[in-house]
């Protein structure tokens, strides 16, 4: 082997050990990013509801009641990252035909400000439940002589409870946000008999609906 052919080998060499470093470093850094993205970067949100904290409402004898049921509701970031486009969506498996969410304008509002929540931060907000009821359910009242006379007190001795609708005593909320990178996270939050749970999930599985 003479020089020349020693020259281009070792060029050769040269050439081939650069293109394998620069291959080794592009997947690298795809490595990083789809590990960052997907396993690193995990800000966790989670909630807690305090209530119901009760009302009601007398509109007239021809609509009747308006009765809500309202929960002071923390949103924390028990994490060391931000989360950002934070959602609120209802799941309850059991009765699906049902809405917890009566004031869903004040939450796409809420939550259309405060889109980001920083690491260890938290946000205030309420849901509400409200139904209406014929004024008779409550007013006591009687026909006299064609006439209905109203009387003092209510039917009922507990309403908050004897008139709350069902879905509250168990249903879920999903919280949808997102990582710098983009990647969603969800958090899937559970009050049942006024015992709460938050379930943290990387992906979105057919149950988160």
């Amino acid at each position: 082997m003479n020089i020349n052919s020693l020259g281009n080998t070792f060029q050769d060499l040269d050439l081939s050990t650069t293109l394998i470093a620069i291959f080794l470093l592009v997947i690298g850094w795809f490595l990083k990013f789809y590990f960052d993205k997907y396993f690193l970067l995990k800000p966790k949100l989670y909630l807690t509801m305090n209530g119901p904290m009760y009302g009601q409402k007398f509109i007239n004898y021809e609509e009747g009641h308006e009765l809500t049921w309202r929960y002071e509701c923390v949103l924390k970031n028990n994490s060391n990252f931000d989360g950002f486009n934070i959602k609120i969506t209802e799941q309850n498996p059991a009765i699906k035909q049902e809405g917890i969410i009566s004031n869903k304008d004040e939450i796409k509002k809420a939550f259309r400000s405060n889109n980001h929540l920083s690491s260890k931060g938290s946000m205030e907000f309420e849901i509400k439940k409200t139904i209406s009821i014929n004024a008779d359910v409550l007013i006591k009242s009687k026909i006299v002589d064609g006439v209905k006379e109203v009387y003092p007190g209510s039917k009922l001795h507990n309403p908050k409870e004897e008139l709350k609708p069902a879905i509250l005593d168990d249903f879920s909320l999903i919280i949808k946000y997102e990582n710098e990178k983009g990647k969603s996270l969800y958090t899937k939050y559970r009050k049942k008999n006024g015992f709460e749970s938050n379930t943290f999930y990387l992906f979105k599985y057919p149950f988160l609906v």
